[in-house]
């Protein structure tokens, strides 16, 4: 070889091996450069924390960002000076996206079929089997009842009349795992009470739109849905901390930084005379709440140009925003 480099080691589900971590640690301390990858957030953050505190860097992959998505399939991401033609190739590369979602394969066979098969080895590998679930009908219910709501409010007593778990520290229990196994996330309503916060409901939201498309609802009945699952995880992705807001009127996402709300967003896919009023006076309201001069409202309506609403709120296409958003 002309260059001598040290190795490189990765360890995929190596939470499965006992004492794995002090393993590690040794490699670390021999100056070697280890990557460890896992399903469950909980598991391996919990053996860091034991043996690799202040060694260790967290990553969380996602699946395939809209922009993300378009490299893999050789195409350009880029949004400016794009012609008529080119922005008509990106909308019909995002209606892809809505349906396909993110995961490689499911991409590149364009099989929602993988979805089903994915979801039946997170639920029975890292889930069922790791923590020893006998009620596996009803855990099956509450997934499949989460993956047909996402972006919708719950609560525990609807999951346990769906589901037949009587308990409701039981059905707390599930959400916590499949949380923990990244199948789904909970968005908090956004109070500066943090005891409010935990107590208020939450929405939930699928890890990709391919896993509603697939386990839950008619994917053409659930644009707006599926829209507002995909900017929610773009901005984990970009590592926002994101809640919703509600009071005498609604909006769909508010991004506070340190102690300041910074940002609020209200996604909608088609702009209407039915529901313009509702979504401008839901972003509105956020805005006053917390003191913001400006409001996002992305939208995947294809005939509505960028511009604004009134001069306190933008418009802009969802495409747009996802791809001006983009981290590689």
């Amino acid at each position: 070889a002309l260059y001598k480099r040290d190795p490189i080691f990765f360890f995929d589900e190596i939470q499965n091996v006992p004492n794995w971590e002090k393993f590690v640690n040794r490699m670390h301390e021999k100056g070697l450069k280890v990557f460890v990858t896992g399903s469950n957030a909980n598991l391996l953050s919990s053996e860091i924390a034991t043996s690799l505190t202040g060694r260790n860097k967290t990553i969380t992959l996602f699946p395939f960002s809209f922009g993300e998505y378009l490299k893999f399939l050789g195409k350009s991401p880029v949004v400016n000076r794009l012609t008529s033609e080119a922005i008509s190739r990106i909308q019909a590369d995002f209606n892809d996206y809505m349906k396909f979602g993110g995961f490689p394969l499911v991409v590149q066979e364009q099989d929602l079929e993988l979805i089903n098969t994915y979801f039946q080895d997170i639920l029975y590998r890292d889930i069922i089997a790791r923590y020893r679930i006998s009620q596996v009908n009803e855990l099956k219910q509450i997934s499949l009842y989460l993956a047909s709501n996402t972006g919708k409010l719950f609560s525990f007593s609807t999951l346990q009349l769906i589901s037949g778990v009587k308990s409701t520290n039981s059905v707390k229990s599930y959400l916590d795992y499949l949380g923990q196994s990244y199948l789904f996330f909970y968005l908090k309503k956004f109070d500066y009470s943090l005891k409010k916060q935990i107590m208020n409901s939450r929405k939930v939201y699928a890890i990709d739109p391919a896993v509603s498309n697939r386990l839950g609802f008619r994917f053409s009945e659930n644009r707006g849905r599926v829209l507002e699952t995909i900017i929610f995880l773009q901005l984990l992705r970009m590592k926002q901390d994101v809640f919703y807001h509600s009071g005498k009127k609604e909006c769909d996402f508010i991004v506070q930084e340190g102690l300041t709300v910074t940002q609020a967003i209200q996604v909608v896919h088609e702009l209407n005379e039915t529901n313009l009023k509702r979504e401008v006076e839901g972003l509105l309201e956020a805005m006053t709440a917390y003191g913001l001069d400006k409001g996002i409202l992305i939208t995947a309506d294809n005939q509505l140009k960028s511009g604004t609403i009134t001069d306190q709120i933008e418009v802009i296409p969802v495409w747009k925003w996802l791809l001006s958003h983009t981290i590689y």
